[in-house]
């Protein structure tokens, strides 16, 4: 079974919470969800079944950056709009994100299931139930308490430890933060860039010369 997704779409958000919330499927003895399903953001035509995963091209755009200078340059300069601008140009985020979209969306394959983080963040047992059909999972196993329980396990948060360094906190990939509204998560988790001081009217211009069209064509809004 594979999973793909341009980087930092939440794939690992979503095989996480479907790893928790299904009984006795991903046993964590035996690693859990990445013994059955191989996670790629590499560009593949496959002949076994598929599930793409796409987010708005400027969240996964903003968040890819952000974690390019947390693993690469948080320790000789900051994170400003200048970086930002530098790795949407120099790297061709947007550029990447267009390929990889129309890549999948141009194969017209019944193998490849489509879905949309929005819709985890608006519908989590609905779009989860979508997975296991198509990977031909018997949807009795999928433990809906467990999902709402678990639908406020959102991205970690950096945290400051008393020494001064900034971080994750240890052994938490997800911050749980109780059964939030629909909305309130919509919000505080899609169109992130528009709330983002590196986003600057420049940033906003170039990528839309790349992906505005991309994104009406995919059903979102520029």
């Amino acid at each position: 079974m594979n999973f793909c997704s341009y980087p930092r779409s939440g794939s690992h958000w979503i095989l996480e919470t479907l790893s928790k919330c299904t009984n006795g499927i991903f046993p964590r003895k035996t690693g859990g969800w990445r013994a059955l399903i191989n996670k790629s953001h590499s560009l593949h035509i496959f002949r076994n079944p598929v599930v793409y995963l796409c987010r708005h091209g400027k969240d996964s755009i903003l968040s890819y950056a952000k974690f390019m200078h947390h693993r690469f340059a948080s320790n000789v300069r900051d994170f400003n709009s200048k970086y930002l601008r530098e790795m949407i140009i120099e790297n061709q985020l947007p550029l990447q994100w267009r390929i990889h979209m129309d890549h999948y969306f141009s194969q017209n394959n019944t193998k490849i299931c489509y879905i949309r983080y929005e819709d985890m963040l608006r519908m989590p047992i609905n779009t989860l139930k979508i997975i296991m059909r198509f990977y031909g999972m018997d949807i009795l196993h999928l433990d809906e308490q467990a999902v709402w329980d678990s639908c406020g396990l959102l991205p970690a948060l950096s945290h400051v430890y008393p020494s001064g360094k900034r971080g994750y906190l240890p052994q938490l990939k997800y911050v749980k933060t109780g059964r939030a509204s629909p909305d309130h998560r919509m919000a505080a988790f899609t169109e992130r860039w528009k709330g983002s001081e590196e986003w600057t009217e420049e940033v906003e211009m170039i990528v839309n010369d790349y992906i505005g069209e991309t994104l009406l064509k995919y059903g979102y809004l520029p």
